[in-house]
C-alpha cells in the first residue's frame, strides 16, 4: 500500500539491536569461544561411519564438521573485531559448505 510505514518489529526490536551492537566485542569473543570448543569436540569425536569409508568422503564426515565449528570461531572474532560484512559473511558461508559436505558424506 502507497503511503504506509513499514513496521519496525515493536518497541523491543530497536532495543535488542542497540543492545546488541554495544555489547558486540563480548558477544563476538562468547560465540568463537563456544565455537572453537565445538570444533575440539568435533574433532576427537568422528561419527562411525566414517572408518566404513574412504577418499574424499571419509575426508568430508571426518573434517567437515570441526573445520565448519573452527570458521564459525573465525566469524565470531571477526565480528569482535568489527570485521566488513563482507569478510564475515565469506568466512560464514565456507563454513556452511564445509557442512554441506559433512551431511554429503554422512547420508551419502
Amino acid at each position: 500500500m502507497r503511503g504506509r510505514r513499514r513496521r519496525e518489529g515493536g518497541p523491543l526490536r530497536p532495543r535488542l539491536t542497540a543492545w546488541a551492537r554495544s555489547h558486540r566485542k563480548a558477544l563476538g569473543l562468547a560465540g568463537a569461544a563456544a565455537a572453537a570448543g565445538m570444533a575440539v569436540v568435533w574433532t576427537v569425536i568422528v561419527p562411525d561411519k566414517a572408518a566404513q569409508t574412504a577418499g574424499v568422503q571419509e575426508l568430508a564426515i571426518r573434517w567437515g564438521h570441526p573445520v565448519c565449528w573452527a570458521l564459525l570461531a573465525v566469524v565470531g572474532v571477526l565480528v569482535a573485531l568489527d570485521a566488513p560484512k563482507r569478510a564475515r559473511d565469506g568466512i560464514a558461508i565456507a563454513a556452511a559448505a564445509c557442512y554441506a559436505a559433512f551431511l554429503a558424506g554422512t547420508l551419502l
